[in-house]
């Protein structure tokens, strides 16, 4: 029962009741003694007569009047008389923040102004270890000079305990994490206003503020009032609660909203039923969007900084370890941005017109003065108000450390941070090989990240404390601190990009020629995320909506990514929905745009996230930007605020020149002209190379200099072609038929191509034994990465027990396993006899060479000791060969012998040299060896002088540009 006005309580008299909540009773009282008047909350009597809660709360009270800071309102004393309990507290004048709100939003810089004196009062509380576990708006007050006053403080956690030793039924709070928990009948009370009530006798905080530990009842610490304060902020800047349901007859009050983003309704309460809409949010409703849902990041008003965009995003991270730690760190943040706001002391601050109304009313009074006057008046009256001045839109340029290089090369490169604080990119050091390197954007220089050697095309988390790559066939992440490289999962074959969502899931290109997977940011065993079909040969750089369920990609079907298509895809249902035909490597911005590359140039197009819809016709917004079109990687990135990086340079034109390598290091270059040549293979006489240029299979005849094409139609043949032991032949991978499988044809054209294998799953020519009889080769499995399979070309006496047979015709061609398991092997080869197997394997957590025997059983012999991959045999025995290095720049050698058994020496360094290597994608060999193993035939790339690789270019409020250049209607 509420207490009467002339109430006594010892030396303190009753004068009026201001508030009450599930707390207890707040009333205006006098000291009697001290003449002053104080403010008494009463505690619930249901508490009082339990002797463990008051003694709990009389130790809390204590602990309390530790606090001495002028943004909290102070403790007096603990006031007790038979079952009547208060706290004597500073009776503080002003209205509470939520009396604030609810006239509408508040103003930027002052919503920032008081969210900082928040935060200068939670500091003090934290350094006393001191969790308030109850901040919201209406324990927040404000003085009429403005000065903030925090209420309330520790009372959650005083009153949290076990059950009451009265034996009156309780509700049952964890000590350490107040919580919500069945309530007694007696207790119970319809939704408040905005369902946002602190519950009678639940310990708890407020639903609409409490983070979601709170909410499970976890363990809470200070990042629980991080969350609050993130919560108190929005709600100051939009005017609604950030996980409450805008009701109608709020929505009217409040400015126009985007549809982007809305919290998703619980269950029977859809937006049709408008009765139901018009009632208050439910405690349970509240908390299933605070564990579920993220805030209407759309509702935000225009002009709020991108940096307290960003930190809001951070405060509000469903995962404490993602919050910001301090509440000094945020205080700093918002006076940056008011700072950053505040016009300089030679701006001219023009003071806006007067509501329409009031100038007829203005004009009405001043008819009598005369028409001239009336009409002179009218014109200046009336003009319409400045424009809000837009963020400035620079250009800066972001040179890389000295002696620090950035890669040419076809997977991604750079990486901004959701909140553009951050940028990592891929460079290669002076002695240190490629690797990860990242620049705070407010510092002056990058610094490489330790464990990160060999990584490519790096992703980071949402909120930007994590990096994703990939490296040596396994994808890994680190902290954006540094620290140890951790690994999540293998890959299959080369790496096409990655995508981190709000849910911690990763989605990823594992290969070249695969779908898409996902698997959990903490590790674990990836799963399909999506399916090749017919036509497909890849899916890759996949980026997530802001709906945290859709996933954005690219689709190839050719070897020019300028032809692909660009789609969408849920993750629960799998619907697919293809939005662009022709480009690559899109990413949705907040502005309501597609960004995507094509032919050296980012395009842009309105896009509607929610109904998954492209607006219009795309426009180029940024020429001559870096990429390729053979993989659909495109070396530029966005941040969820505004910034664009990107490097010069346009599509990118891959030259390369052939030379024959002595095993000194001594180069003598081949006659054949420059062009886009990769992985050689010499004809078992050493006159002819079968290589790739393009796209395309071309056979080279090195004595007269002559290319012959020998596939045609722009084919994808990814990896390297085979010869047949006779060289009349030649094995080579394809998608001309589906997913990339083999295929042979006579080298001299007299007979047609046959098709060797049908697999749902991309293959990569591996090796020939020695006699022909048999092919071993490389096929990519969702679950067991890369495998290898064996194929018979003709009866084998080994497997079968007979002599040699026929040929054996493709219709009883059955291939079989021959290494599986939960790594990647690649790329096979036989030894000149056709009794070993050499192969590249990530088991050990990095790329290694290891022999075993054909076909089998038997052990397995490491070769490599530091690295290795790109091996190959020296057709004389006795000598097998291996490239390691950062840049895979030294060619190794190991001696070996099969009798009585296999074994091999240690590794020696035969020579170094720049030659081309797919240190990124493949363990494949980018070179072949001479028939008598004394030369090798060589790439080299052309020399890396252009300043487009030593520099990143920046644009700050890039978005800014984008709207003007592709308005959003």
């Amino acid at each position: 029962m509420a207490l009467a006005a002339g109430t006594k309580l010892g030396q303190y008299e009753v004068l009026a009741q201001i508030g009450s909540g599930g707390m207890g009773e707040v009333y205006r009282a006098l000291d009697t003694v001290l003449k002053r008047e104080v403010a008494l909350k009463l505690l619930p009597e249901i508490y009082a007569r339990d002797p463990d809660r008051l003694a709990r709360f009389r130790r809390e009270a204590e602990l309390l009047a530790s606090l001495n800071h002028p943004n909290i309102a102070a403790i007096y004393g603990v006031y007790s008389e038979g079952s009547r309990n208060c706290l004597v507290m500073e009776l503080v004048e002003g209205e509470t923040l939520a009396e604030q709100v609810r006239r509408g939003p508040v103003e930027i810089e002052e919503a920032l102004q008081l969210c900082s004196q928040i935060c200068e009062a939670l500091e003090h509380a934290h350094e006393k270890n001191i969790i308030h576990r109850d901040l919201k708006p209406a324990n927040v007050k404000v003085t009429p000079e403005g000065k903030v006053k925090v209420l309330g403080f520790g009372l959650a956690k005083a009153f949290a305990g076990d059950g009451g030793a009265s034996g009156t039924p309780t509700p049952v709070i964890d000590s350490n994490s107040p919580t919500l928990s069945r309530m007694p009948s007696a207790l119970a009370q319809p939704p408040m206003e905005n369902a946002s009530p602190t519950l009678p006798g639940v310990i708890l905080g407020t639903a609409a503020y409490m983070s979601p530990e709170q909410a499970k009842g976890k363990t809470v610490d200070k990042r629980a009032d991080i969350w609050a304060l993130g919560a108190v902020l929005y709600e100051l800047l939009t005017g609604h609660g950030a996980f409450h349901r805008l009701h109608p007859s709020r929505a009217r009050q409040q400015a126009v909203r985007s549809p982007l983003a809305k919290p998703p309704l619980p269950p029977g309460r859809g937006s049709d039923d408008a009765d139901a809409d018009d009632e208050p949010d439910t405690v349970q409703e509240i908390i299933a969007r605070v564990l579920q849902a993220e805030p209407d990041w759309a509702a935000l008003p225009e002009a709020t900084p991108a940096s307290i965009r960003a930190l809001l995003r951070r405060c509000l991270r469903k995962d404490p370890q993602q919050r910001p730690r301090d509440a000094a760190d945020i205080r700093l943040e918002l006076d940056d941005a008011r700072a950053a706001a505040a016009p300089s002391a030679s701006t001219v601050i023009v003071q806006a017109p007067a509501p329409a109304p009031r100038r007829w009313l203005l004009l009405g009074a001043l008819a009598c003065i005369g028409v001239a006057t009336v009409a002179s008046l009218a014109t200046w009256y009336l003009r319409p108000a400045p424009a809000a001045p837009e963020r400035p839109v620079e250009r800066v340029v972001s040179a890389l450390p000295a002696n620090t290089t950035l890669p040419l090369t076809n997977v991604g490169v750079l990486a901004l941070s959701p909140d553009g604080r951050r940028l990592a990119y891929v460079a290669t050091g002076s002695g240190s090989g490629q690797q990860l390197y990242l620049r705070a954007m407010d510092a002056l220089e990058a610094a490489p990240l330790a464990g990160t050697e060999g990584a490519i095309s790096p992703f980071f988390s949402p909120d930007g404390e994590w990096i994703g790559f990939a490296t040596g066939g396994i994808l890994k992440k680190i902290s954006a601190s540094g620290g140890t490289a951790l690994t999540l999962c293998n890959l299959s074959s080369g790496f096409r990009g990655g995508t981190w969502g709000p849910d911690n899931t990763i989605v990823f290109a594992s290969g070249n020629t695969v779908a898409l997977m996902k698997v959990s940011a903490a590790g674990g065993e990836p799963q399909p995320f999506s399916n090749l079909q017919q036509g497909e040969s890849s899916h890759r750089w996949p980026q997530f909506l802001p709906d945290g369920k859709t996933i954005l990609f690219t689709i190839g079907s050719t070897g020019n990514y300028d032809d692909a298509q660009i789609v969408v895809q849920r993750l629960d249902s799998g619907e697919r929905k293809v939005l662009i035909r022709g480009g690559t490597y899109a990413r949705y911005v907040p502005t309501g745009h597609l960004v995507y590359y094509r032919a050296g140039t980012i395009m842009a197009v309105p896009f509607d996230p929610v109904a998954l819809e492209v607006k219009g016709s795309a426009s180029p917004v940024v020429e001559a930007v870096s990429g390729d079109i053979s993989t659909g990687a495109a070396q530029f990135s966005v941040s969820d605020f505004g910034s664009l990086a990107y490097l010069s340079g346009g599509p990118q034109t891959v030259t390369r020149t052939m030379a024959w390598v002595n095993r000194q290091g001594v180069a003598t270059p081949l006659p054949a002209p420059p062009r886009a040549y990769r992985a050689p293979r010499l004809s078992p006489d050493g006159r002819q190379l079968a290589l790739g240029i393009g796209a395309d299979v071309w056979i080279y005849d090195i004595a007269r200099d002559t290319p012959t094409r020998f596939t045609f139609e722009g084919n994808n043949t990814n990896t390297a072609a085979l010869w047949a032991p006779d060289g009349k032949r030649v094995v080579f991978p394809t998608d001309r038929a589906g997913p990339i499988n083999l295929f042979w044809m006579p080298v001299d054209g007299s007979g047609p191509e046959e098709r060797l294998t049908t697999s749902p799953n991309a293959q990569s020519a591996g090796t020939i034994s020695p006699d022909g009889r048999t092919i071993v080769y490389g096929e990519t499995n969702p679950k067991t990465f890369q495998d290898m399979w064996v194929l018979p070309m003709e009866a084998d006496p080994r497997q079968v027990g007979s002599s040699p047979g026929p040929a054996v015709g493709a219709e009883a061609r059955k291939p079989r396993i021959f290494l599986q398991g939960p790594f990647s092997e690649y790329a096979a080869q036989f030894s000149p006899d056709g009794r070993w197997i050499a192969y590249s394997s990530n088991e050990s957590g990095r790329l290694e060479v290891y022999v075993r025997p054909f076909p089998g059983p038997g052990g397995k012999w490491q070769i490599s000791t530091e690295g290795g991959a790109e091996f190959a045999w020296s057709p004389k025995g006795n000598e097998l060969f291996y490239r390691t290095g950062p840049q895979r720049e030294k060619m190794m050698v190991v001696e070996y012998q099969t009798q009585p058994t296999f074994s091999a020496s240690r590794p020696r360094l035969l020579f170094e040299g720049n030659y081309v290597a797919q240190v990124a994608t493949s363990p494949a060999a980018y070179y072949s060896v001479s028939p008598d193993g004394q030369r090798f035939l060589m790439m080299e790339a052309p020399e890396q002088t252009s300043a487009a690789l030593t520099q990143i270019n920046v644009v700050l409020n890039w978005f800014e540009e984008l709207k003007q250049k592709v308005p959003v209607k």
